[in-house]
């Protein structure tokens, strides 16, 4: 197994099936499995590894939902789309971060994406890239309604002015992210989910399940808390690079 943390169930529906360095997620449906991102090239079989040891099939993923387009978030999608015939979502602006999978539907904007009585609502919240998307979803315990949701791309080391000269990234990225930012505060969120384990502390909240009867991951000010941060760390980022050169983009407000 590539991770150190073992696949468990966060609360209802909802599983942690990734590794420490990127985070993947299931949902489990009536009518099959959902995965939101795959991981590292190569992490395929450690994926098939751990949805089986929960007792699913890989055979029954039905959709895999890209929160961006990086390798360490679809690197093992070709993987399981060859096991399973899972169909693939991603927000098209990211198609040029795909090499060896074809991406069959188009996330938009407020696109709710559905498999059995599971929905999943998509925002586009570019910045990390032009196609990174957030996704909420409701979730229940002892008869209680919660909502789960994530910011699709979080690390602001890409919007470093050397990284976006080398990838062709338009400095307007930077305002995109504080606007992406300042969207998310609107969405209420009692289970933050990081699509890297660091974000929300899966391993040590994982740790912690059962020993009370509280859930760890419920948590109504994480989210908005995290919110924060990335604002602070890009702050950070334009801070140091304007020591340097200066460059033109599109500040929030």
């Amino acid at each position: 197994m590539i991770s150190d943390i073992k696949p468990f169930k966060m609360i209802d529906n909802l599983y942690f099936v990734g590794s420490y360095r990127a985070s993947c997620h299931m949902l489990a449906t009536s009518e099959g499995l959902i995965l939101i991102d795959t991981g590292y090239p190569g992490d395929g079989e450690a994926l098939k590894e751990s949805i089986e040891a929960l007792g699913f099939s890989v055979k029954d993923v039905k959709i895999i939902i890209h929160s961006h387009g990086h390798y360490d978030h679809s690197g093992a999608t070709a993987e399981i789309v060859k096991m399973s015939g899972a169909k693939t979502y991603l927000n098209f602006n990211d198609k040029k971060y795909i090499k060896d999978f074809e991406v069959d539907f188009d996330i938009k904007d407020g696109d709710v994406i559905r498999l059995g009585k599971t929905e999943i609502k998509a925002l586009h919240t570019p910045g990390h890239t032009e196609g990174t998307v957030s996704l909420f979803f409701d979730v229940k315990e002892n008869e209680k309604t919660y909502r789960a949701g994530t910011f699709g791309g979080a690390g602001t080391n890409q919007l470093k002015k050397a990284f976006m000269r080398a990838k062709s990234v338009n400095y307007l990225y930077r305002g995109e992210f504080y606007k992406s930012i300042e969207r998310l505060k609107g969405e209420r969120v009692d289970l933050f989910i990081g699509n890297h384990s660091w974000q929300n502390d899966t391993k040590g909240k994982a740790e912690l399940i059962g020993k009370s009867e509280l859930n760890p991951f419920l948590d109504s000010s994480a989210f908005s808390k995290f919110l924060d941060k990335l604002k602070n760390n890009l702050d950070r980022v334009i801070e140091q690079d304007e020591k340097t050169d200066f460059v033109n983009y599109a500040h929030r407000g």
